[in-house]
């Protein structure tokens, strides 16, 4: 008998922009692009285009992965799977032409700096 591992994908429809600098530890997902990412880079989850500075709010407190977007200058150069919590609020960058995951913090009210 073999064993199914079933990966849990997060909708990309339905994400909220935020400007909230705390979560919630129950909260749905957060998920931000640095604000120290440099040139023309945007990051889309879905409809949603998130800027350099900016955060999101996913739709639902699932966790799971997500797949995001990476533009630069209006050109679509990478699309990577993200893993993103509930309860967690996750910041990515930019290198190069990849998105890395550069902090996860578990959502507790603390204002993040």
């Amino acid at each position: 008998m073999g064993l199914a591992i079933l990966a849990a994908c997060i909708p990309t429809q339905g994400w909220q922009r935020s400007d909230r600098r705390a979560c919630a530890p129950q909260s749905p997902a957060v998920l931000c692009l640095d604000d120290a990412t440099e040139g023309l880079h945007e990051l889309r989850v879905g409809e949603r285009v998130v800027l350099p500075g900016e955060c999101i709010v996913a739709p639902e407190d699932r966790s799971g992965g997500l797949r995001v977007e990476l533009h630069r200058s209006g050109r679509l150069v990478a699309r990577p799977r993200l893993r993103v919590r509930a309860g967690t609020r996750t910041v990515v960058g930019v290198e190069g032409e990849r998105v890395e995951v550069l902090s996860r913090s578990t959502c507790d009210d603390r204002v993040d700096p």
